[in-house]
């Protein structure tokens, strides 16, 4: 049986006729189409039965959280199959006009940045930070908007799915046994990659090879139990690609979890600072790849000043996203107190989400494999220098 289950709010909303219909986009694993103005229907073409994670998301973060920064839940299609049990169809939200994901909204700025930068003679002093004032700006409000989204997962419920617990030291090894296998796939394509490369991206990947067992090392000194720290449902693919820009906002969509992941993975309550780490590695991705877009553009004459200017931007973005987010959750049940459980998880998280970047791209986008390879020796020697 298939039947449409409206959501409360749908009933604001005014008919269409066939004419305001219109299809979007053709995504990887669902199909976008505008019922006139105002509703987003979004129909899936990897059917999975059983609790679906957007569907389940979309409707406590829009009836029971009261979360405003994400489309509201309109509707959902299912099918229930003779044993009751369900497969979700389709999700009706609302439609969002918007300047575009962050993700193209952030690259464009820093692109545009970089291209004046280039064009300033090497003697004058550039105030980076004075320069991207706009970015930062939404970065701040991202920032502010995922820490919001983090303290509505929290939100006080009886829902088993939903309600907050605390994280204990399997949970972390469950974090840390993800990292290693995502480092095994990682070590073995690079592995297999550097025996055709060339120049400074085999010089890269040896790096890389060359400090296995410190890779290792670190994801052992992760495993500690976690003071003060607490899980909760997550975004779980958390990148900026899933934010959208609407007027001098933020909103946060796409709440299906990585696509490669098994569905109880996906619905699994994880660390926010997953989260956070996976925003955090969105942030290089774009100063690297504003960088090389730049540089193309300039024929390699300011090569060390473009990649010099892109990384401050990364750590200035990096700073901004931190400390806005922690004005928000520090003192509420989310935030980890204790300093040094709260500093492992990040470079878990971090580690193992760059860890599988490789892996990606070293099946997807070879020449782009450097990014998540300079992450993960980035993370190395930050942890070296600690020590």
């Amino acid at each position: 049986q298939i039947s449409f289950k409206p959501a409360a709010t749908l009933a604001d909303y005014t008919d269409v006729g066939p004419g305001e219909v219109k299809r979007l986009s053709a995504e990887q694993s669902n199909t976008s189409i505008a019922v006139g103005e105002h509703m987003l229907l979004k129909l899936y073409r990897r059917l999975q039965s059983g609790p679906h994670p957007e569907v389940e998301v979309a409707r406590f973060l829009t009836e029971v959280a009261g979360f405003a920064n994400t489309p509201p839940l309109l509707g959902t299609v299912e099918y229930t199959a003779p044993d009751g049990s369900p497969t979700a169809l389709a999700i009706v939200q609302r439609f969002l006009r918007n300047q575009g994901d962050a993700w193209s909204w952030l690259l464009n700025q820093l692109k545009r940045e970089l291209d004046t930068i280039a064009l300033i003679p090497p003697q004058e002093t550039i105030q980076v930070e004075d320069a991207l004032a706009s970015l930062l700006q939404t970065v701040r409000t991202l920032g502010r908007r995922t820490a919001e989204l983090h303290l509505a997962f929290a939100t006080p419920t009886d829902d088993p799915a939903f309600s907050l617990e605390p994280m204990t030291i399997d949970d972390v090894r469950v974090a840390a046994d993800d990292a290693r296998r995502q480092g095994e796939r990682a070590f073995a394509a690079v592995a297999r990659l550097t025996r055709q490369a060339e120049g400074p991206a085999r010089e890269s990947m040896e790096a890389l090879l060359e400090r296995r067992e410190e890779c290792w090392s670190l994801i052992g000194r992760c495993v500690e139990a976690p003071d003060g720290a607490v899980k909760t449902r997550i975004h779980g693919d958390y990148h900026l690609g899933q934010v959208l820009i609407v007027q001098n906002d933020v909103m946060i969509v796409d709440f299906e979890g990585e696509p490669s992941r098994p569905v109880d993975e996906r619905r699994a309550k994880g660390s926010p600072l997953r989260d956070v780490a996976g925003m955090l590695r969105s942030f290089a991705y774009v100063a690297e790849t504003a960088a090389r877009d730049v540089d193309l553009h300039f024929a390699s004459r300011e090569t060390d000043r473009l990649y010099e200017i892109a990384r401050a931007a990364h750590q200035l973005s990096r700073t901004a996203f931190l400390e806005s987010y922690r004005e928000v959750v520090e003192g509420t049940p989310i935030w980890t107190t204790d300093d040094r459980s709260r500093r492992n998880l990040l470079e878990l998280h971090l580690l193992g989400k760059a860890l599988y970047e490789i892996n990606y791209e070293a099946g997807h986008r070879p020449d782009w494999i450097d990014i998540p390879i300079q992450g993960v020796l980035s993370i190395l020697d930050h942890e070296r220098s600690a020590s």
